[in-house]
């Protein structure tokens, strides 16, 4: 499959892998003290969710994706609407999160927070094939849209 279609997802899981496992081990060796001190029935339905707005930020833009791809379109409606990268926001601010809840661990919960910053330092680079693709009307799409953030606004015509 063509760079293109991938973006930055490899290279953000790449990066991501082994702060996981830092993370991991840090919390294996510091347990009990790295669990937080209260019930864990609040961090699971948290976690669910967080895996909930994951998972449906996630299915809600594959097929326009998939779509947008063939027809080398740019999508601005639906979840674009409110967020530029609705597949990386529903892994990074969903799915992520809301599986570390079921770990019950403040180290853990750490790693959502690595993972927008290496999210904020590798999306530059397909941004700007975006800009290259699109010109003016991506960088008006980016100008009135989060990245990662869905920022909600009134219905427009």
């Amino acid at each position: 499959m063509n760079k293109k279609y991938l973006g930055m997802g490899p290279k953000l899981a790449f990066f991501n892998l082994p702060i996981l496992i830092l993370f991991g081990i840090l919390d294996f060796f510091l347990y009990p003290i790295s669990h937080f001190p209260f019930n864990p029935i609040y961090l699971y339905i948290i976690g669910i969710i967080l895996i909930s707005y994951g998972i449906i930020m996630y299915f809600s833009s594959v097929p326009r994706f998939v779509k947008a791809i063939k027809n080398s379109e740019l999508i601005t409606t639906g979840i674009y609407s409110h967020v530029r990268h609705p597949l990386y926001s529903g892994i990074i601010l969903g799915i992520i999160p809301g599986i570390i809840c079921f770990f019950n661990s403040w180290i853990l919960l750490i790693f959502p927070a690595c993972s927008y910053i290496l999210f904020r330092i590798l999306i530059k680079e397909e941004e700007k094939d975006l800009i290259k693709e699109f010109g003016e009307k991506y960088i008006s799409y980016m100008n009135e849209t989060n990245a990662i953030f869905p920022k909600f606004k009134k219905y427009r015509t």
